[in-house]
């Protein structure tokens, strides 16, 4: 079995969590005993990535909402028109849409799952304390990085 050593996370839109995602990424691989590196690249904006170095494992994150599955196998679309398939999907709810229903959200993720054949982890909430966050956020991502075989 391969093991994942790069993972980039990318994102539909700028405020919506990529940074928080990364920081959880980087609580779940430290708890793991690995001794992860976190570089940004980009600040703001949307880039489109390409990885010409091959093995990066692409996570695409997006806010539960209206929009949602149409943003979501749009960009999976891309990446693969591009060559670079993506290795999961988490969602993020930063409530800037309000809140979303439970049933909206499970049924997105449903939708994206299917329609896109990547593997979706769960749904990270909103997170008040990132020194402590919630042990449902840290299993999401757990989840995530066992389909990229970090461990």
């Amino acid at each position: 079995m391969t093991l994942c050593k790069k993972i980039m996370v990318i994102g539909t839109d700028t405020d919506v969590g990529k940074t928080v995602l990364s920081l959880l990424i980087m609580q779940v691989l430290t708890a793991k005993g690995k001794n992860p590196f976190y570089v940004k690249p980009f600040q703001t904006g949307c880039v489109c990535p390409s990885d010409t170095m091959g093995d990066a494992a692409f996570i695409h994150r997006h806010t539960p909402g209206l929009g949602t599955i149409n943003h979501t196998l749009m960009t999976v679309e891309c990446l693969k028109a591009r060559g670079i398939i993506p290795g999961g999907i988490v969602f993020m709810d930063t409530q800037q849409n309000g809140r979303v229903s439970k049933i909206m959200i499970q049924e997105n993720m449903e939708a994206v799952e299917r329609f896109s054949g990547v593997p979706v982890a769960g749904i990270v909430e909103s997170i008040n304390d990132f020194q402590n966050p919630d042990p449902d956020a840290l299993k999401t991502v757990d989840r995530l990085l066992k389909y990229f075989h970090f461990y």
